[in-house]
């Protein structure tokens, strides 16, 4: 992103449509909280990582849809939280120093 706006400023331009990079999610919570976002075939993986002592709870805002599972990387546990609009927000509780995965399958694939 840094190296599109180097290259509109060289050329004069001074408006940008943010629609542009409609898919970085977003978290709505404590600041704690770091997010990866991950692109494979058939599915958005987001991952929500509390690096904190203290467990935290928040949403997981994203430009994309589909059915949206939180999936725990310690016990292995999948949690469906149903279907989802984009930009639509997604609870997710995560314990201190622990993470969850937050998956979003926009082709409605069966595990």
């Amino acid at each position: 992103m840094i190296r599109d706006i180097v290259l509109m400023k060289q050329f004069n331009i001074n408006t940008v449509r943010p629609s542009h990079y409609p898919d970085d999610p977003r978290w709505n919570g404590p600041t704690a909280v770091r997010l990866a976002h991950q692109r494979e075939p058939g599915r958005e993986i987001v991952l929500v990582a509390n690096p904190s002592a203290a467990a935290v709870q928040g949403n997981v805002v994203c430009g994309f849809g589909g059915s949206v599972s939180v999936w725990n990387p310690e016990t292995g546990e999948i949690r469906g939280a149903g279907k989802r609009k984009p930009g639509k927000a997604i609870a997710v509780a995560v314990p201190a120093d622990s993470a969850r995965f937050v998956v979003f399958e926009p082709n409605d694939r069966e595990r």
